[in-house]
């Protein structure tokens, strides 16, 4: 790339070089960046336009060169020209944009000049960007900015970027430049504000800055992997060699300067050309290939292969203007050869076909993911969820191939420029960066994995994900020294935060304390009977349990940041344990002990450490006993020294431990340490001792159940049987028995209420139905109609009358339970009677009150089994979950009133999937079995398919 730099971007020369200056929207200032508060700016002009339709430098006319002139005041017109007065242009320029600011800008209310006293007095905080005085134009005007930026945040972007649009739109550009670098710092692959600063230096024929901020841009802030992947960055950086090596001017140079133009190209495409939005310079670049002039038959021959080549590279790239493309290679072919065009558009076809579906598929992913001028920092709402979400689904759909790219190195850079323009624009998101470090350790390839984390780490400082990650694979490349710096410069990091928060603290706690308050210097009695003092006192208790409350609310912050940098120095005495032995974690540990922020974590880590790598527990109990000066009152601490006493057997010491600590720890804090303790009795202590240690549990917690610790004595890895079984937690209460469902249900008699059936629950939960307020079905009034609005509906006909359908052959062996053709069935209980068929009528059972015996008969197996699928009320599962979520009858006004055997009837002709019959298809011939046939089988279809399945199950 410095290669292509160094060829393409020519020195600038000491005088002015012959150009022609265009209007173009390529380079204008975005809109978002012009507060409506401004005055119009004097406009800055352009660089050639990205439309291959605009006209070049090398088509203008030649008109003699008038002398460089500043831009007018007046802003009407800018002129460029050189010494020798070969050539001249001038262009109107454009007013400038009064747009206002996005809503990431805040809107600032820009003050007329201060005097430079005053300006001089704003100086007291953090120092100006450098090249800036108090003294110079941005700094001068706007003092209430200012101010803002240096007691508040020194770095807060959104104030630096309205600092950096006053001196762009007054042209103010040692002001731009101080902003643009103060904005950079942080948010290095900004691309609108860079942009606008690079218009501004080449209106301006700054030259040599031009040169400056695109190394910069397209070389990265850390590395290729952070090269810049803005379309527009790309397109400004073509239209500046084009500026710089004009063409049509009949010089001896021209083919040399096409040669650079051509491999700025080449290289350009090569960095962004697989972006949908680089339509516009695969155009430019046909057009510039196409507008040479062949001098023989050999030139005609490589221009056409060169422009073949070029578009058959461009139609297989979804990008925005692909159909556009695909037309004029279709010209293209064809006026070059109609024989053989047919041929090239069909072995191309495909390739074109598969992008332009690509493209569709890329749209969606890409149209919801923002533009914002500043990279976001995190904020952990949903709206970053989402947004995370969004970049890693287009990042997965450029890794999923899905243009089936056969060369690895094409795919692999298409992914790369993806995760380039992800990681630029969520540059301050560790997420990302680790997603595509873990992309490239997955590919093998570990150095660029190594580069895009180290990228990230200077992206994200103070990211412990970010730095673990590079920390670890800097340690299997075996460069120690560059893992060490990232532990330390995170420690750096980390600890200054940890000083700036403890000073905000108290801060807040002298704000809520209030003033001091004067000691009354007599006392003496009023007429409450309470004297100065005792006012005194209690007005100086308030205040200090004000101080209290703010501190232990803030303390918490503080206590959180300082276990992360625990955190740190743990898995920073691991890596040197790891890298450099025993000794390098030692004298990690010696580095730890000295922070002013040091936790008892490091110390139990250092201990453990020295116990399992040595074996050598004397070690680590001397370790132990360090922490124990600093954190003997950290319960938690305590605890694990605890620990680790009984682990190995010290129980001499525990004990000692155990005394010390109690009678240091208050006793509301200690009950951990004491249950600890009793645990260790319970399980390896003499009834003795632990009757003692009972007695002393119960004075230091009077209020604890005898019974629960008695519970507790006796309870196994977390097994207490006597709570469970002795006392009733844990176990499931007992649901009191349902009442006996009958088997059947009687035969419907008409106009009678439909019966209460009893559903199975259904797997979720079931959603409650308001009954609305019971109204009487309307009666007819002496016209016939039904009184009100509503109409009559006729109900539901009678029932078929039923009739002997024949005898009833058992089912086959393993076919489905199909009801034979023909009508109704006669219900189960009838029984089978005298002959081959059932009789006519149900004769009277034994006990002489019509009531059918259950299935099997008295004293026979009980009630049906349910079948897989199938509820007990004869209908599928899912069909009596249905039927449950209705609402009753009552919730109807006026309608057709059907029986609810025809209901049922109908849903028992429903399988269990609710997509077939049940049983299948018809049977075999002769065997009785079909389909059942419609209308009116009512309850007879379920008796019958019962019946059915008590005779297959015997």
């Amino acid at each position: 790339m410095e290669a292509v730099l160094e060829q393409s971007i020519p020195e600038a020369p000491a005088e002015a070089t012959e150009v022609v200056v265009q209007p173009s929207s390529a380079l204008q200032i975005d809109p978002s960046l012009i507060d409506p508060t401004l005055s119009v700016a004097p406009p800055l002009t352009d660089v050639p336009s990205t439309s291959p339709s605009v006209q070049h430098p090398q088509d203008a006319a030649q008109e003699p060169v008038a002398p460089v002139e500043a831009p007018a005041a007046n802003g009407d017109e800018i002129v460029i020209d050189d010494d020798e007065g070969a050539a001249q242009a001038s262009t109107k320029a454009t007013e400038a944009s009064t747009q206002p600011l996005e809503s990431s800008v805040p809107a600032v209310s820009l003050q007329t000049p201060a005097p430079a006293a005053a300006a001089a007095e704003l100086i007291g905080g953090p120092p100006l960007p450098e090249g800036l005085t108090s003294a110079s134009p941005s700094v001068a005007s706007n003092p209430d900015i200012i101010q803002d930026w240096q007691r508040l945040d020194p770095s807060n972007p959104q104030v630096l970027l309205a600092l950096f649009d006053w001196s762009i739109q007054r042209s103010e550009i040692i002001d731009a430049r101080g902003w643009y670098a103060a904005i950079a710092k942080e948010n290095p692959t900004a691309s609108q504000p860079l942009l606008a600063l690079i218009n501004l230096e080449s209106s301006l024929t700054n030259f040599s800055q031009v040169e400056v901020l695109f190394g910069q841009a397209l070389k990265g802030p850390s590395g290729g992997i952070t090269a810049s992947a803005d379309v527009n960055i790309w397109k400004a950086y073509l239209h500046y060699i084009r500026r710089q090596n004009p063409l049509g001017l009949g010089t001896p140079e021209e083919e040399s300067k096409r040669r650079v133009i051509t491999e700025a190209y080449e290289f350009a495409l090569k960095q962004c050309g697989v972006d949908r939005e680089a339509g516009d310079i695969w155009g430019e670049y046909i057009a510039f290939v196409a507008d040479a002039k062949p001098k023989n038959t050999w030139d005609t021959q490589t221009q056409q292969d060169s422009l073949r080549k070029i578009y058959q590279r461009a139609i297989c790239i979804p990008l925005n203007n692909v159909e556009v493309l695909w037309k004029g290679y279709d010209a293209f072919e064809s006026s070059v050869n109609k024989q053989t065009s047919k041929k090239f558009l069909a072995e191309r076809s495909p390739a074109y076909m598969t992008a332009r579906t690509a493209l569709r598929e890329l749209r969606s992913l890409t149209d919801v993911l923002p533009h914002p001028i500043i990279p976001p920092t995190p904020t952990f709402s949903d709206s970053d969820r989402q947004l995370v979400n969004s970049w890693k689904a287009y990042l997965k759909w450029e890794e999923g191939n899905p243009l089936v790219i056969a060369d690895p190195e094409t795919l692999a850079g298409r992914i790369g420029y993806a995760m380039r323009r992800c990681l630029a624009e969520m540059r301050h998101f560790p997420e990302l960066w680790h997603y595509a470090g873990n992309h490239y350790i997955k590919e093998q390839k570990t150095n660029e994995a190594a580069e895009v984390l180290n990228a990230g780490v200077v992206a994200c400082p103070k990211s412990i994900l970010l730095t673990f990650a590079t920390a670890e694979i800097e340690e299997d490349r075996k460069l120690f020294s560059e893992a060490h710096a990232l532990f330390t410069n995170l420690l750096d990091q980390l600890a200054h935060d940890m000083d700036a928060l403890n000073d905000r603290i108290a801060q807040e706690v002298i704000a809520a304390k209030g003033p001091e308050i004067p000691r009354p210097a007599t006392d003496g009695m009023d007429i409450d009977g309470e004297g100065p003092m005792a006012v005194y006192n209690r007005v100086m208790d308030e205040r200090e349990e004000r101080g209290r409350l703010v501190s232990e609310r803030r303390g918490k912050e503080a206590d959180e940041l300082r276990n992360a940098m625990g955190v740190v120095w743990v898995m920073y005495m691991r890596y040197a344990r790891r890298a450099e032995g025993i000794k390098g974690a030692r004298a990690i540990f010696a580095k730890a002990r000295k922070s002013p922020h040091v936790t008892w974590h490091i110390y139990e880590a250092s201990a453990l450490m020295e116990y399992h790598v040595n074996k050598d527990s004397g070690v680590a109990i001397r370790i132990f006993e360090l922490g124990f000066k600093l954190f003997s009152d950290d319960v938690d601490y305590v605890i694990k020294y605890l620990q680790f006493l009984l682990n190995v057997n010290d129980d001499t010491n525990a004990r000692a431990l155990f005394e010390r600590s109690t009678l240091k720890i208050p006793a509301d804090k200690a009950k951990p340490l004491w249950e600890a303790w009793a645990k260790y009795e319970y399980m390896y202590g003499d009834l003795g001792a632990v009757q003692k240690l009972e007695s002393r549990f119960s004075e230091t917690f009077p209020g604890d159940s005898p019974l629960k610790r008695f519970a507790q004595r006796y309870t196994y890895n977390g097994m207490d049987q006597i709570a469970r079984r002795d006392l009733g937690f844990g176990s499931p209460r007992p649901q009191p028995a349902a009442a006996p469902q009958a088997p059947f249900l009687p035969p419907p008699v008409q106009n009678m209420p439909p019966p209460t059936m009893a559903i199975a629950p259904p797997p979720a939960q079931t959603i409650s139905h308001p009954l609305p307020p019971r109204s009487h079905s309307p009666s007819r009034n002496g016209n016939g109609d039904f009184g009100g609005n509503k109409r009559y509906r006729p109900n539901s006909p009678p029932p078929p009358r039923r009739f002997d359908p024949g005898p009833i052959a058992p089912p086959a062996k393993g076919r489905g339970y199909l009801p034979p053709p023909g009508g109704d069935r006669p219900p189960v209980h009838m029984g089978p009677g005298p002959g081959p068929g059932y009789g006519g009528a149900p004769p009277r059972h034994a006990s002489g009150n019509g009531i059918p015996p259950p299935p099997g008969g008295y004293g026979g197996p009980g009630p049906m089994p349910p079948r897989d699928g199938w509820d007990r009320s004869g209908v599928s599962k899912g069909v009596a979950w249905f039927v449950g979520q209705l609402p009753t009858a009552r919730s109807f006004d006026v309608g057709p009133v059907f029986r609810p055997d025809d209901i049922m009837g109908l849903f028992s002709n429903i399988g269990p999937d609710g997509l077939r019959l049940p049983g299948g298809g018809p049977g075999p011939a002769g065997s009785g079995y079909g389909p059942p046939m419609g209308g009116g089988n009512g309850y007879a279809e379920r008796e019958y398919r019962s019946y059915l399945y008590r005779v297959e199950s015997g």
